[in-house]
């Protein structure tokens, strides 16, 4: 989205340009607290004049789409290509071991959350919920955060006794991979107070299930669709109730999960879309 800004540019200094808009985030309702907000505030704007001269968009999902459709006032459907992702890196699993093996305790039930530390991706309460749910559950954090959430976080966990839960900061994709394989759940959470936020295109929800680790997800129309639909884990904003439902029927879920990804033919994906792109220029 903060190319945006070019795409009249284009026009005016190519000639019969063909451009093709990849479009990333969908801000058409943020209201700035902040900087990064204001910045995408602006991105914004440029998208809502100058998007329709691009002469294909992209959308991560078909509910992106239809909202980028109407919002923009486009002449057709956005082409879907959804945000799949698959984590190839390998990891030494002797050396994953001796990094993170200690957090993986006999008969808990562990889930790793990649989401940092934020409100926004209720961070802390999927802490809370630890302590609800007592020794025998256990939450993994990952991801970066600025020095001073990380300094509040690690001791809102230690004043409520959040003994289950560890902050692990920024670690590689390789060791995501290995914390994915050793882990029950993926949690991919978010809050439903933006449009971005509520149609959501998670990358890392994949990822888990690339390495057949069942979810646990807010219910944001896309991933909740993808639980009915696939039974590939849980929508629901009642993380106890989530954690309790994969763990009593986990094998049906880890089934599930292995069905849903033979069906998914990732490395046609590509072929697809230059397939759909190439049928949209023919009709130029």
């Amino acid at each position: 989205n903060y190319t945006a800004i070019i795409l009249r540019w284009l026009l005016s200094r190519r000639k019969k340009p063909f451009i093709i808009y990849d479009s990333s985030e969908l801000y058409i309702d943020i209201k700035p607290k902040n900087l990064k907000q204001h910045l995408a505030k602006i991105m914004q704007y440029l998208e809502n004049k100058y998007l329709k001269y691009a002469d294909i968009t992209i959308a991560a999902n078909v509910e992106r789409a239809n909202i980028m459709k109407e919002h923009y006032k486009l002449r057709e459907m956005p082409l879907i290509f959804d945000n799949i992702h698959r984590i190839d890196d390998n990891y030494i699993e002797e050396d994953c071991d001796k990094k993170f093996g200690a957090l993986f305790k006999k008969n808990r039930f562990t889930a790793v959350y990649a989401g940092g530390i934020s409100r926004e991706r209720m961070t802390y309460e999927l802490a809370d919920t630890m302590e609800e749910l007592g020794d025998d559950f256990g939450l993994i954090v990952i991801g970066s955060a600025r020095e001073e959430e990380k300094l509040y976080f690690n001791k809102y966990i230690e004043k409520n006794k959040h003994k289950n839960v560890s902050y692990l900061g920024f670690i590689s994709r390789a060791e995501f991979r290995y914390l994915l394989n050793r882990s029950n759940v993926s949690i991919s959470a978010f809050s439903q107070n933006t449009v971005n936020n509520k149609f959501c295109a998670s990358g890392k929800v994949y990822e888990s299930l690339f390495e057949g680790t069942p979810i646990l997800v807010t219910e944001n129309p896309p991933l909740q669709k993808l639980c009915e639909d696939y039974k590939v884990g849980i929508s629901t904003t009642n993380f106890v109730l989530g954690l309790k439902e994969l763990k009593e029927n986990y094998l049906t879920y880890r089934n599930n999960v292995d069905k849903y990804i033979k069906q998914l033919n990732y490395d046609l994906r590509i072929d697809k879309l230059a397939a759909d792109l190439s049928e949209r220029i023919e009709t130029r």
